[in-house]
């Protein structure tokens, strides 16, 4: 990774696991390193400071392999800092959030094509990996697997797909590498296709103090299906009174949480002490 000198006694300026100030660059001042090879992955030096640096080898330029050294520095530092309970300004805390969230993006792109990649055909003419093989080795079960590969074939990718086969021969391959967002239903054609149909949660202050949570079938006439008294609650919290209605089988309707006045589905009403939000019942487990 490269050492750069530093005037003695000016490394005191740094916190103990930020030395990485310069990127991809580790600051030494009146230090020898100890170098060893790093087992059979790549070669590693050890430090007298107790700090170690991994060479790591790219051809992909700057927007690829540096990029994700970069960050994945970043994350180390960060990660360095953690564990030792080191206090973290806030420029650094912001660059550490920004980088794991790079990293991880980059990241799911690559699982991604590495699985389209597993299910292309080898020379002989079948697949590289099974589906099951697949999901043994990322966790996941093989069903959804398939149903991934299925996605990605169509042309819904990781956002950042186009960063990494862009100028390849993928990039053509699996409908692009434009990521393709599913359209999100309305909430009116959600209201009419809801399973069972759609009634309506209201939220409403107790006398002297907490809320109640009440489900109404409005059609033909008003009939109460659920209600829910939370007489500890000061305010009203929108994201816990969906998670109650789950735990009583109902759940608000997904569009409602695209909607721009509500709060988690919830839209307050007039006077600001009241809610309301669409809800269907949940179908009973098999």
């Amino acid at each position: 990774m490269g050492t750069r000198i530093v005037a003695p006694g000016s490394e005191a300026q740094f916190p103990q696991y930020a030395h990485h100030t310069g990127r991809i660059t580790l600051t030494h001042a009146d230090t020898e390193p100890d170098e060893r090879i790093g087992g059979h992955s790549g070669a590693t030096t050890w430090w007298k400071d107790g700090t170690t640096s991994y060479v790591l080898h790219f051809r992909g330029g700057p927007e690829h392999g540096h990029a994700m050294a970069d960050e994945t520095d970043t994350a180390i530092q960060a990660l360095d800092s953690l564990r030792e309970g080191e206090p973290m300004s806030g420029d650094r805390l912001w660059a550490a959030l920004r980088d794991v969230r790079r990293l991880r993006n980059r990241l799911e792109a690559l699982e991604s094509e590495l699985i389209l990649y597993a299910r292309e055909d080898d020379p002989q003419g079948r697949a590289r990996m099974s589906l099951r093989e697949i999901g043994e080795v990322t966790n996941t079960h093989h069903t959804t697997v398939a149903e991934r590969v299925d996605r990605m074939r169509a042309g819904t990718h990781a956002p950042f797909r186009r960063w990494l086969v862009q100028g390849t021969d993928r990039e053509a391959m699996h409908g692009g590498a434009t990521t393709r967002q599913p359209r999100v239903p309305t909430l009116r054609e959600q209201l009419a296709e809801a399973p069972g149909g759609a009634f309506l949660a209201e939220a409403i202050p107790m006398d002297p103090g907490g809320y109640v949570i009440t489900v109404t079938n409005y059609t033909p006439e008003p009939e109460q299906l659920l209600r829910i008294d939370l007489p500890d609650w000061d305010n009203f919290r929108s994201a816990s009174a969906g998670h109650r209605l789950i735990e009583q089988g109902f759940q608000v309707l997904p569009a409602a949480h695209y909607e721009s006045d509500r709060a988690a589905g919830w839209k307050p009403g007039v006077d600001g002490l009241t809610y309301s939000a669409p809800v269907y019942r949940l179908p009973e487990a098999d």
